[in-house]
């Protein structure tokens, strides 16, 4: 038996605005865009447009007419220098939001731009807390997993470059994230493993954590 969610809802979590359910993006993504003149848009090399979103995203993107520029180098386990990079090409194209569109490593990517391209600081700085930085771009994401839950809290993780440190940090929520289950469906076999795994364990632990369950 195939069951078929057809409903999407909006809710709110943690200063998050979230649209969940198969064709969220579709219904909803226009209002959130239609207001700015340019754009970044953060993704990995392939899977944004092998789910479909990204193409979706720049349908809608051109039927607002808002200019954009597609970053699409981030890697699994992205490290500051990725970061660095997509920041300039943000400042240089005066970007007014950011929209990330890939799974946790896209997502925490996608954060620490949204706030370095604002407040002209470094990736470096921020994950190490070395700055405080107030200021952020509007963040837009669109998850593609079904097991981050990087779209809906406030914490990033990076590599520091040239080296194997990974540094995980408070960043900033996103503005809105949609979460549409119809661009889930391309992920392969291990993805879905992987993705089902570590969303078990992100409950396992807040549930079992005496540090958090005082």
């Amino acid at each position: 038996m195939i069951f078929l969610w057809s409903s999407i809802f909006r809710f709110k979590y943690g200063g998050v605005e979230v649209y969940f359910g198969p064709g969220a993006l579709r219904e909803n993504i226009i209002s959130k865009i239609q207001s700015y003149r340019r754009v970044l848009v953060v993704t990995s090399r392939s899977a944004a447009r092998i789910s479909g979103a990204l193409i979706d995203v720049e349908r809608a993107l051109r039927d607002c007419s808002v200019e954009y520029t597609v970053y699409s180098n981030v890697k699994p386990n992205p490290d500051t220098s990725t970061a660095n990079i997509a920041a300039e090409i943000a400042r240089g194209i005066s970007a007014e939001a950011i929209i990330g569109i890939g799974g946790g490593s896209v997502i925490d990517v996608a954060k620490v731009i949204s706030i370095t391209a604002k407040s002209k600081v470094r990736a470096e700085e921020v994950s190490t807390r070395r700055v405080e930085a107030l200021e952020a771009l509007p963040l837009i994401i669109i998850n593609l997993t079904h097991g981050t839950g990087s779209e809906v809290n406030r914490f990033a993780v990076l590599t520091l470059s040239g080296t194997i440190e990974k540094r995980g940090f408070v960043a900033r929520y996103p503005s809105v994230s949609f979460d549409d289950p119809l661009y889930t469906t391309t992920l392969n076999a291990k993805q879905t493993l992987y993705t089902t795994i570590d969303a078990f364990y992100h409950a396992y632990e807040s549930a079992t954590s005496k540090r958090t369950n005082l």
